[in-house]
C-alpha cells in the first residue's frame, strides 16, 4: 500500500469553472490564471472563475494560448483559427497564415520584440513593419514536424525540432543537430533547470545544453513508467519532477542519496498542463475532469480506508508506531513503515472517542462517551471503567489516573472513582498525585493538596477544551469559543489572549500542542501556529493541503506535525514556514456615476461625477477567501475600513481632492504595498472664485440699482401722495357742491315754513353730522367700511327725502365682509351715487332705483353702484339740450385719485361703467364697478 499522498483541492463546473474540460493555463503577470477550454477562455483570481466575454461564440475549441510582453493573448483553436486578443479586440489570422484544420501552431516573442510562428512546415517571422518565411529559400528539412519555443537568457530564442534546436540571437541564426537522439514525434515539452534545459517528447526526457549544444537522456530509469505519454513535465525547487501522463501523474521525489522515489496520482485522468504559480503552487489541468491545485507547501495525506467517520486523535508511541483513532471507536495501529498492526473497535456501537493518552508503560488510556479503557501495547484490553461518559483523563506521573466526564472531575483510586468537582470537563493536566489543572466547562480550576480553587480571571470563567503548559511553567488553555489564552499562574495573570481578531482562523480551540519555538493549535478552522518571540500567527488550512478545516487533533512525532481531520490525516515537517508574500493587488473596476472607467492614477471630475464606486480584489490561492482589504478615502474616512468585500462606494464626494488608499492581505501575510488613486472634484461654477466675484459684483450693483429704485420710488410715492391729499380736498370740495347744499339748505327751510319743525330738526340734523363726517375724513387716508356706509346713508336719506317716495335705494353687503376691519379711502363712492342719482334717476319718469352692493373677489372688496336711470347716452342728450347742466367735476376728481392710489398700492384700485339695456335694446341703466381695497 502506497500510505502517502499528496493533499489535492479540485475545481470543476460545481466551483464554477465553465468546463472541465481543459487544454492549456498560463499564469498573466497581474496574477490571474487564465486556462483554455472547450467553450474559450477562463480568468481566475482565487475567487470566482470569469468567462471571457468576447470569445463566448467563437467557433472551434481554443486549445492553447500564449501572452507577449504587450499582454496580447494569441490563441489557436482547434478549427485551425489563430487569433489576437487584446482587451475585447479580437482580431482573426491577423498573419494571414491560415493553417489547415486540426494543425498545430506555436508562437514566441524574442527578447527583441520579433514574434516568431511555427507551423508544421515552416516558421514565419513578424516585425512591426512586416511578415516574412524563413527561411528564404523555404528548403530546410530540418524545419519539418512538431515545434517548440524557448527564451533563453536576455537574448535567444531557442526552437526545439524533432531533429535538432533552432537559435536565433537578434540577427544572428545557428542550427544544432541531435547526434544520435531524434525525438518522437508528440507534445514536445521544454523546462528550464538551471544552465540546462529539460526537453521531452512522447515517452523519454533529456537534458539540453545550451552552451555547448549537447544532448542526454534523463531520468532513463523512469523511462517504461512515461510509455503511456508525456504530456507535460515540471522539475520545481527542491528538484521534485513532475509528470502529466495521458493516464495520470506520477511524482519522482529525491532523497539525500540522490535517488528518486516514484510515487502516483490521479489515476486513470487524461492530465494537460501543469504550472507554478506566483505563490509556488502547483497547478495542473485535466481533460475531463477539471482543474487540481497542490499547495506549496506539500502536505502529505495518510491514503489509508478511512470510510465517512471523522479522524478524532492522531498519536505514536515510543516505538515509532502511529495511532490513528476514529470518532466512532474504531482505532488503527501503523509501524514505523505506515503497515497496519492493529484495526478494532475498542468500543461499543455509537460510542464516540474523544482522546487517547499513552503513559510511561506504553499503554493506551482510551476515553470514550461510554467508557473508559485501559490497552497494552498490543491493544489487548488491560481494565474497563463503563460508569460515565469520559470525555478526558490525563495520569500524573503514573501516580493518579485523572478522569473527565460529562458531569465531575474524579480520579481512580484502585477501581473506585473519587469524586473531585462537579461540572462537565473536557481537558485535564494532571502535575502530580496532589497537583493538577482542570479545564471545566464552568472555567479552569486548580486541585493542590486537597483543595479546589476556581481561577478568578474573568477571561478564564469560559469554557475551556485544552490545556498545555510550556517548559516556563506558563499554562495555555484552549476555549470552546473564546480563543486561546496564555496564563501566568505565579502573578495569576493572562498574559496574552489569542482571537480571531487578532490573527487565530477561530476562536475554538479542541488541541494544543507545544514546540520548541511556536504552539500549534487544532481548530475549527484548520492549524494555528503562534510563535512565542514575536507572537505572530500562522494559519494552515484547505488551500496548504488540509482536507478538511475540522482539525481535531495534533501531535508531533519525530520532525513532523500530524494532523488529524473530518477527512483524514496530513502530517507535514516542523520546520514549516508559512509566512509568504501579501495577495496581488488587482483594481478590478472604477465605476463614477453610471460610466465604467479604466485604472488611472489620477481623476479629475466634474462637481457632479462625484459617485464613485472602486471594486478591486486580492489575488491569491492561498486562503482566497479569507482576503481581507483596508480602505480609506482622505477628506471623508476618519480612519481604515476593514472588509472582506472588494467593493468601496463613495455616492456624494464632496468638491476637493480626495486620495483613496487601498491595500490587503489574508492568513500568514503582511499587508501588501498601497495602490493609491487621486479624485479631484471640481467645485460647481457657482461655487468658484471668479463667479463669487461676479456675483459680489451684480449684487453690489443690483443693491446699487434697487437702492436708486427706492428712492426714486420713495419721493414719487411721497409725490403722489402729496397729489393725492391734495385731490382728495378738492374732491371733498366738489362733492360738497353748492348745489347739494342749496337744495339741502331749501329743503330745511321748506320744513321750516310749513311749520314741520320736527322732520327740519331731524333733517337739520343729518345734514350737520354728514358734514362733520366730510370735514373729519378729509386728512384721513383710509377709513372703515362701517363709517363709509354710515356717511353713505346720511347723504342717500338726504337725496331721498328731497326727491320724496319714488327714489328708492338699497345697500347690500356681503356676510364675509367684516365692515370694521375692512379700510377704503374716504368717501370714495359718494360721487358716483350722487352721479347716478343726479344724471340718471332725475330724468326718469316713475320709480327710480338705486341699489349698492359690497361683495369680495378674491383678496380683493368690490363695490357695484347700478341704477334703473336713462342711461349714459340719454343723459347726454339731455345735458346737450340744457346747457345749465353741467357736468360733476367730482367724477373726474374721483378717477384721478383712484388712479393716484394705484400708483402707491401696486395697481389694485379700479373703476369699470357698464351700461345696461333690455332685450329690445333699450337703455334700462347704468352699474359702475369698483375695486376698493384688499379684504381684512
Amino acid at each position: 500500500m502506497d500510505a502517502q499522498t499528496y493533499s489535492l483541492q479540485h475545481f470543476t463546473d460545481r466551483d464554477g469553472l465553465p468546463s472541465v474540460y481543459l487544454y492549456d493555463m498560463i499564469q498573466h503577470p497581474d496574477g490571474h490564471l487564465w486556462m483554455t477550454g472547450e467553450s474559450g477562455l477562463y480568468r481566475f483570481d482565487g475567487h470566482v472563475f470569469e468567462k471571457h466575454k468576447r470569445l463566448a461564440n467563437l467557433e472551434g475549441e481554443v486549445v492553447d494560448f500564449q501572452i507577449d510582453n504587450s499582454e496580447r493573448f494569441w490563441l489557436k483553436s482547434l478549427n485551425g483559427n489563430f487569433l489576437q486578443l487584446l482587451g475585447d479586440s479580437l482580431i482573426r489570422d491577423p498573419f494571414e497564415i491560415r493553417t489547415n484544420t486540426y494543425t498545430f501552431i506555436e508562437l514566441a516573442e524574442a527578447p527583441d520584440g520579433r514574434l516568431f510562428l511555427a507551423k508544421p512546415e515552416s516558421v514565419y517571422v513578424a516585425d512591426q513593419d512586416s511578415v516574412w518565411q524563413f527561411p528564404a529559400d523555404r528548403t530546410d528539412q530540418n524545419l519539418q514536424g512538431r515545434k517548440k519555443f524557448h527564451v533563453w537568457g536576455d537574448s535567444t530564442l531557442l526552437m526545439f525540432t524533432l531533429k535538432g534546436v533552432h537559435a536565433w540571437t537578434g540577427e544572428n541564426y545557428a542550427y544544432w543537430p541531435f547526434k544520435d537522439v531524434q525525438l518522437e514525434d508528440g507534445a514536445l515539452i521544454v523546462h528550464e533547470d538551471g544552465d540546462r534545459l529539460l526537453v521531452g517528447s512522447s515517452h523519454r526526457l533529456y537534458y539540453f545544453y545550451p552552451a555547448d549544444g549537447i544532448i542526454e537522456p534523463a531520468f532513463e530509469a523512469f523511462w517504461p513508467d512515461f510509455a503511456v505519454g508525456l504530456l507535460s513535465a515540471y522539475l520545481d525547487a527542491e528538484k521534485r519532477l513532475w509528470v502529466l501522463l495521458s493516464d495520470g501523474m506520477i511524482t519522482l521525489e529525491p532523497d539525500l542519496d540522490g535517488r528518486y522515489t516514484i510515487r502516483r496520482h490521479l489515476s486513470e485522468r487524461t492530465m494537460g498542463n501543469i504550472i507554478a504559480d506566483h505563490e509556488g503552487n502547483y497547478w495542473m489541468t485535466t481533460e475531463k475532469d477539471g482543474l487540481y491545485f497542490v499547495s506549496r507547501h506539500l502536505l502529505r495525506q495518510l491514503d489509508f480506508q478511512a470510510g465517512n467517520q471523522p479522524i478524532a486523535i492522531v498519536e505514536r508511541d515510543a516505538q515509532g508506531r502511529l495511532l490513528i483513532g476514529f470518532e466512532d471507536g474504531r482505532i488503527v495501529l501503523f509501524d514505523a513503515a505506515l503497515n497496519v498492526l492493529v484495526d478494532k473497535k475498542i468500543s461499543p456501537d455509537r460510542t464516540r472517542l474523544y482522546e487517547v493518552f499513552i503513559d510511561q508503560k506504553g499503554h493506551f488510556h482510551f476515553f470514550t462517551s461510554s467508557c473508559y479503557l485501559e490497552c497494552d501495547a498490543q491493544i489487548r484490553e488491560v481494565r474497563r471503567n463503563c460508569n460515565g461518559s469520559f470525555k478526558c483523563g490525563h495520569p500524573s506521573n503514573g501516580e493518579r489516573l485523572w478522569l473527565g466526564t460529562n458531569r465531575d472531575v474524579c480520579y481512580l483510586k484502585g477501581d473506585k472513582m473519587v469524586p473531585v468537582l462537579n461540572t462537565r470537563t473536557y481537558s485535564i493536566l494532571g502535575i502530580d498525585a496532589e497537583n493538577a489543572w482542570l479545564g471545566t466547562v464552568d472555567g479552569l480550576y486548580h486541585y493542590r493538596n486537597g483543595k479546589l480553587k476556581l481561577i478568578g480571571q474573568p477571561e478564564l470563567q469560559v469554557d475551556i477544551r485544552a490545556i498545555q503548559q510550556d517548559k516556563s511553567g506558563l499554562l495555555w488553555i484552549g476555549t470552546y469559543d473564546q480563543g486561546l489564552i496564555v496564563y501566568d499562574l505565579t502573578q495569576d495573570t493572562v498574559l496574552h489572549h489569542f482571537t480571531t481578531q487578532n490573527g487565530l482562523s477561530s476562536n475554538y480551540c479542541r488541541k494544543i500542542w507545544l514546540d520548541d519555538d511556536s504552539a500549534w493549535l487544532a481548530t475549527k478552522r484548520g492549524v494555528n501556529r503562534i510563535y512565542y518571540d514575536s507572537k505572530r500567527i500562522e494559519v494552515i488550512g484547505r488551500d496548504e493541503g488540509l482536507p478538511s478545516l475540522e482539525a481535531n487533533d495534533i501531535s508531533k512525532i519525530g520532525g513532523h506535525l500530524y494532523v488529524a481531520t473530518n477527512r483524514g490525516v496530513v502530517y507535514f515537517p516542523d520546520s514549516i514556514r508559512l509566512w509568504r508574500d501579501p495577495p496581488l493587488l488587482d483594481i478590478k473596476s472604477i465605476r463614477i456615476g453610471e460610466r465604467d472607467t479604466s485604472f488611472y492614477p489620477e481623476y479629475r471630475l466634474a462637481h457632479f461625477e462625484n459617485n464613485v464606486k472602486i471594486e478591486f480584489v486580492g489575488i491569491t490561492f492561498l486562503h482566497a477567501k479569507d482576503v481581507e482589504y483596508a480602505y480609506r478615502m482622505e477628506g471623508v474616512d476618519k480612519d481604515w475600513n476593514y472588509s472582506k468585500v472588494g467593493v468601496a462606494q463613495y455616492p456624494a464626494l464632496l468638491p476637493g481632492r480626495h486620495r483613496f488608499r487601498l491595500k490587503t492581505r489574508t492568513y500568514n501575510t503582511d499587508w501588501s504595498e498601497e495602490k493609491q488613486m487621486t479624485f479631484h472634484i471640481a467645485k460647481p461654477f457657482w461655487k468658484t472664485l471668479w463667479f463669487m466675484v461676479l456675483m459680489a459684483l451684480m449684487i453690489g450693483g443690483l443693491g446699487l440699482w434697487l437702492g436708486y429704485l427706492w428712492v426714486q420710488n420713495a419721493n414719487r410715492r411721497g409725490k403722489v401722495e402729496r397729489q393725492l391729499k391734495a385731490t382728495q380736498l378738492t374732491a371733498l370740495r366738489a362733492q360738497m357742491n353748492p348745489h347739494f347744499v342749496f337744495n339741502a339748505l331749501n329743503s330745511i327751510q321748506e320744513f321750516i315754513l310749513s311749520n314741520d319743525s320736527r322732520e327740519a330738526n331731524r333733517y337739520l340734523s343729518q345734514f350737520a353730522r354728514l358734514m362733520r363726517n366730510v370735514l373729519n375724513f378729509s386728512e384721513t387716508s383710509r377709513i372703515s367700511l362701517e363709517k363709509e356706509l354710515e356717511t353713505l346713508r346720511l347723504y342717500l336719506s338726504l337725496e331721498a327725502l328731497r326727491l320724496g317716495d319714488q327714489f328708492n335705494y338699497e345697500i347690500q353687503i356681503h356676510p364675509g365682509i367684516d365692515i370694521q376691519k375692512s379700510l377704503i379711502p374716504p368717501l370714495l363712492l359718494q360721487p358716483f351715487v350722487e352721479n347716478a342719482i343726479k344724471h340718471g334717476l332725475m330724468h326718469k319718469n316713475g320709480p327710480k332705483n338705486l341699489y349698492i352692493r359690497f361683495y369680495p373677489q378674491g383678496k380683493m372688496l368690490f363695490c357695484e353702484i347700478e341704477d334703473d336711470g336713462v342711461g349714459r347716452e340719454k343723459s347726454m342728450e339731455i345735458r346737450q339740450q340744457n346747457p345749465k347742466i353741467y357736468p360733476s367735476k367730482a367724477i373726474s376728481l374721483t378717477q384721478e385719485r383712484l388712479e393716484l392710489l394705484s400708483a402707491i398700492s401696486d395697481g389694485t384700485m379700479s373703476v369699470k361703467v357698464i351700461d345696461l339695456y333690455d332685450t329690445s335694446g333699450a337703455a334700462t341703466g347704468t352699474r359702475v364697478i369698483l375695486s376698493v381695497a384688499e379684504i381684512a
